[in-house]
């Protein structure tokens, strides 16, 4: 589920091949948009330029102008990173707008410019389980330099928590979870707090000084 502040609609998605839009605003459902995978396990939207872009179950990865509500690119990702027919799971966009994240169903993250069809590094988690979620942070929290290869990608699976640098996806930091498996995570910009939420019954905190301050 993503939203498009452009024009208050909500975009979420399941295990068809339509995407539903809510409009916020209006208070009622839009007319769907069609991918081409059979099943879109996950979506996301650019905050610089708007595009929007779908993951599904067939490792293809699509791209859609929401102004012409139109299909403008289809990516077979799963190809990319030698791993055919493989399932999407997580898709992001960074705040730059041109770098965007995608997970898969066997736990590993293809970090991709829109420029290239080639992913500038594929980290592999290890565990073969399916990545939750990915996250960007500011790579001034984490070095003086302000080079776009310094950017840091936060990626989850169901078991751990991985910090690692998009530049040769070296490993920052590791996080596992004391209880139950991770479904999401949380990571505010503005510092180095973490929390996971995981099959227990309370948030686990973690702190990451690098980072970012104490809340």
């Amino acid at each position: 589920m993503t939203y498009n502040h452009e024009n208050c609609d909500l975009l979420f998605v399941g295990s068809s091949s339509e995407i539903f839009r809510f409009n916020l605003h209006e208070g009622r459902f839009l007319t769907s948009l069609n991918a081409k995978s059979e099943a879109v396990e996950a979506c996301g939207i650019s905050p610089v330029h708007g595009l929007f872009a779908s993951a599904g179950e067939s490792g293809l990865l699509e791209c859609h102008d929401l102004r012409a509500r139109s299909s403008v690119a289809c990516f077979d990702v799963g190809s990319s990173i030698k791993q055919p027919g493989v399932a999407l799971t997580r898709v992001r966009f960074d705040s730059g707008g041109y770098h965007l994240g995608v997970g898969t169903q066997t736990g590993l993250v293809a970090l991709y410019d829109l420029r290239s069809s080639k992913p500038l590094v594929v980290k592999d988690h290890l565990y073969d389980t399916k990545i939750v979620d990915i996250k960007f942070r500011s790579p001034t929290k984490l070095s003086n330099s302000s080079s776009s290869s310094n950017v840091c990608v936060l990626s989850a699976d169901r078991k751990t928590c991985k910090l690692w640098r998009g530049s040769d996806g070296g490993t920052v930091t590791s996080i596992e979870p004391t209880a139950g498996c991770i479904n999401d995570v949380l990571s505010n910009p503005n510092d180095g707090l973490l929390m996971l939420a995981c099959d227990a019954p309370k948030i686990q905190v973690y702190f990451i000084p690098m980072l970012g301050p104490a809340p």
